[in-house]
């Protein structure tokens, strides 16, 4: 909103005949970003019945610059000086007149990011030309301008300023992702946050720009270059912390850092992924174990106070084909004060914002390359040193753990019991990583540890065979492999 300061002055000299005068200012828009102008107007009104010379001045804040020539007034005279930074105007009104003053302004910069949360704050004050004679006690007319550092993403988006055709991916598939925010150029709109630090946003930075596709930018490029085909150019896309696995109709999540200045409230987080690489994010496919959408994950609700935290995102299923070799998909993530809007006619979110933009938060595009899910495969393999063994002998057995799988396996657990009509040789238990140990209480070879990607263990133990055993007699060995929870994975079985 606008402010107006007004204030009433009058002449103690004069106490029988007071000079009361009014100071308006006003801007001409209520919001403005960097290169937007600014049109201030003062008006000073002397509404006694007295003379009174009169002087008003104008010292610009930082924020702005004048531009030259644009200054003007309907009496008296009005000059901008260049050194002081100020608008100054000086003249006699008599009573019942009024003098206002116009002149043009240029929104500069950001240099200090707290700014972009706060107003362009402009005070004009009026003094008497002799205050010996006529002093007045003065009041500021203030205007304020809300300053807009306003957010967009920079996924590719053939509706943009230059006309230009967009690719998201090679031979070519062309580029629909909502964008660029000015409706003029086509819809749907992207989304558009006015406000983006001032509240919450991804990450540890965000930048201010016009447009998607628009200088000014804070980070001196524009999030998209139409003309060249270029996107993903904003350098201050560092929101999202765990990036989701690639395989096909297997469950995956994200997480991201969300920095709050604006306090405990309520805020939603929205994320697309371009599964199947046709440019937009608005399609859905059939799983065995259920739905998969482009909307990965759909108006998750935060309420966090003040800080950094780091935000684990609800799971969703992933979709791949083999049709599609290559790994690279567009990701979408944004925070903001209110729920994704929807496609009116698949009421689906694809990554579009409100039409009048969003007030606070961020959005982020990547073209990233999934990986697919880390996982450890373990296989196990049994064996013993001998085929065939008399009564009184000794028996090594040897039991190896693969993990042949792309992550490492944790927790991983052996047990081998001691086969019937053998006993257990004191000392003789081995592994080459973790930790073994013969229980003696369940007569059993225990074994547990982690193996890596790409690694392996191996496990031994030696028995003696009982000389009471039958010259007929098989010998049979079971060991079991275990995850972390207890459940069987495999066993593995030697005879002798």
């Amino acid at each position: 909103m606008v402010l107006i300061g007004i204030a009433f002055f009058s002449n103690p000299a004069q106490a029988q005949e007071t000079i009361p005068v009014v100071i308006h200012k006003r801007a001409n828009v209520e919001e403005a970003q960097v290169d937007d102008t600014i049109a201030y107007s003062i008006t000073v009104a002397n509404t006694g019945r007295v003379d009174a010379a009169l002087v008003a001045s104008d010292v610009l804040p930082d924020d702005i610059v004048y531009l030259a020539d644009s200054v003007k007034t309907t009496a008296g005279q009005a000059f901008y000086n260049g050194d002081t930074r100020t608008i100054q105007w000086n003249g006699t009104l008599k009573g019942g007149e009024q003098a206002t003053v116009q002149f043009t302004t240029k929104v500069l910069p950001v240099l200090d990011a707290t700014k972009c949360a706060a107003a362009i704050v402009n005070q004009a004050v009026v003094a008497a030309v002799d205050p010996t004679t006529t002093p007045l006690e003065t009041a500021p007319g203030v205007a304020q301008v809300k300053r807009i550092c306003p957010d967009l993403g920079d996924a590719p988006d053939s509706t943009n300023h230059a006309g230009a055709a967009m690719t998201a991916y090679p031979n070519p598939v062309t580029a629909r992702y909502p964008t660029v925010f000015d409706p003029a150029t086509g819809t749907p709109q992207g989304p558009r946050h006015r406000f983006a630090r001032a509240d919450a946003w991804l990450g540890a930075r965000v930048s201010g720009e016009r447009d998607a596709d628009l200088m000014p930018d804070e980070d001196l490029a524009p999030n998209l270059q139409p003309s060249a085909d270029t996107a993903d150019r904003d350098r201050y896309d560092d929101g999202v912390t765990k990036w989701p696995t690639l395989a096909n109709c297997v469950q995956t999540d994200m997480a991201v850092d969300v920095n709050v200045v604006g306090g405990l409230r309520t805020r939603y987080i929205n994320a697309w992924i371009d599964w199947n690489r046709d440019g937009d994010w608005e399609d859905s496919f059939d799983c065995p174990n259920g739905k998969v959408s482009e909307w990965v994950v759909q108006n998750f609700v935060t309420n966090l106070n003040n800080g950094t935290s780091n935000v684990p995102l609800p799971a969703f299923l992933a979709w791949d084909t083999p049709n599609i070799p290559e790994r690279d998909r567009w990701l979408r993530v944004s925070i903001a004060e209110e729920p994704a809007p929807r496609n009116p006619t698949t009421e689906q979110a694809d990554g579009r914002g409100p039409p009048t933009g969003y007030r606070f938060g961020e959005t982020e595009d990547y073209q990233v390359r999934f990986e697919a899910p880390v996982e450890p495969k373990l296989e196990m393999v049994k064996q013993a040193d001998v085929s065939v063994v008399n009564p009184g002998g000794v028996i090594e057995y040897s039991i190896t753990v693969i993990n042949s799988g792309s992550g490492p396996s944790t927790g991983v657990i052996v047990n081998d019991p001691i086969p019937g009509g053998t006993s257990y040789v004191a000392g003789s238990a081995t592994a080459t990583a973790g930790t073994v140990t013969y229980n003696g209480g369940l007569t059993r070879i225990d074994w547990t540890g982690n193996i890596p990607a790409g690694g392996s263990v191996t496990i031994k133990f030696k028995v003696t065979v009982s000389r009471e055993i039958a010259c007929d007699a098989v010998i049979r060995n079971r060991a079991e492999l275990l995850d972390a929870a207890g459940t069987l994975l495999q066993d593995a079985t030697a005879f002798v």
